[in-house]
């Protein structure tokens, strides 16, 4: 049994520290941020770039975002997620 109290949050939404991006963008020369922290664009519903930075808000709706990570995988293109380590949830499998 999964306790709840382990994945309460009342925020969804956590910003990437900016060492670990960095470093990251260093391997991988991102090109797109489809989760930026103030979208002007609905990135579930758009063509994401060559190379992406996806850390998607952690609520309920991550499934869709690792969904279209996977979409956008399958047409060549790469894509770095940024998610809780939550081993036990079906996103992960």
């Amino acid at each position: 049994m999964i306790n709840k109290g382990l994945f309460t949050s009342t925020r969804l939404d956590w910003r990437t520290p900016k060492g670990l991006y960095q470093e990251l963008n260093k391997e991988f020369c991102f090109d797109f941020d489809p989760c930026p922290p103030n979208p002007k664009f609905d990135g579930l519903n758009i063509c994401w770039g060559k190379c992406n930075f996806c850390n998607p808000p952690y609520g309920t709706q991550i499934k869709k975002w690792i969904k279209k990570g996977f979409e956008e995988w399958q047409r060549g293109k790469i894509v770095v997620f940024l998610i809780p380590s939550r081993t036990d949830t079906s996103y992960w499998h």
